[in-house]
């Protein structure tokens, strides 16, 4: 039996990670209207000097394609992400988790 595709909000473990950087001059927010989906940068270790980021990739409806390593299981194609269009405003100029 295929399990039913969950919708919910990002969970709090994963909006605590999330992590804009800039390179030089520019500014790349956490989370992104990326074409036809959207896309969320998330810390997976480090902290100052090395930090490693990984990302979930979602289509135009928010499902999850492609997640962080260690979380395909959990995510991919199982769960969709509600209200993006409002995480991609707060996140627009807001700087998070900047090492």
């Amino acid at each position: 039996m295929k399990k039913e595709i969950e919708k919910q909000i990002i969970p709090t473990y994963i909006e605590n990670r999330l992590a804009s950087y800039s390179f030089g001059m520019k500014f790349c927010p956490a989370v992104i209207k990326d074409g036809e989906g959207y896309q969320l940068r998330v810390i997976m270790s480090g902290g100052y000097g090395k930090t490693n980021y990984d990302y979930f990739e979602c289509d135009k409806d928010g499902l999850v394609i492609k997640s962080p390593r260690g979380m395909a299981k959990e995510f991919n194609k199982r769960v969709r992400f509600a209200k993006l269009d409002e995480l991609v405003e707060e996140y627009k100029k807001k700087r998070v988790n900047q090492f």
